[in-house]
């Protein structure tokens, strides 16, 4: 056996900022450390993980888990910067919760955040902002 984690990640419900210097425990190992992450797995159990531990669990459906987990990171940055977060992810956000109660399922999960996506891919091609930018 290896060790690692055998459930995977559906979706990053929380990410939360124990602040530097690492104020937090990983829920996981028991580590000190600063980022810690809550999420749905696979399995329909709700874990935590630092990000290092975090980093060992696989993605059953590695787009949307990634989306998710990008989502927190923007939203805490617009607290940081006292500004809003855009619309995309604030939805992205909401259906994860949702996800995380259990009120929507995993199908549907998917084509809240895919749809989301889409927006946010959308307004970044038609302001600029997409592949071929110069």
């Amino acid at each position: 056996m290896s060790g690692l984690p055998t459930a995977k990640i559906l979706a990053v419900i929380e990410r939360t900022d124990a602040g530097e210097g690492g104020g937090a425990c990983c829920p996981h190992c028991g580590a000190q450390g600063r980022y810690i992450f809550r999420f749905v797995c696979d399995d329909g159990v709700t874990r935590g993980a630092m990000a290092g531990c975090f980093k060992l669990f696989r993605r059953a459906d590695g787009p949307i888990a990634d989306l998710t987990r990008r989502a927190h990171e923007k939203l805490a940055d617009a607290r940081l910067s006292q500004r809003q977060a855009a619309s995309w992810w604030a939805e992205i956000i909401e259906a994860t919760e949702r996800l995380g109660r259990g009120e929507i399922g995993r199908d549907d999960h998917r084509s809240i955040v895919l749809a989301a996506d889409g927006r946010r891919r959308s307004w970044l091609n038609r302001n600029g902002y997409g592949r071929g930018r110069r």
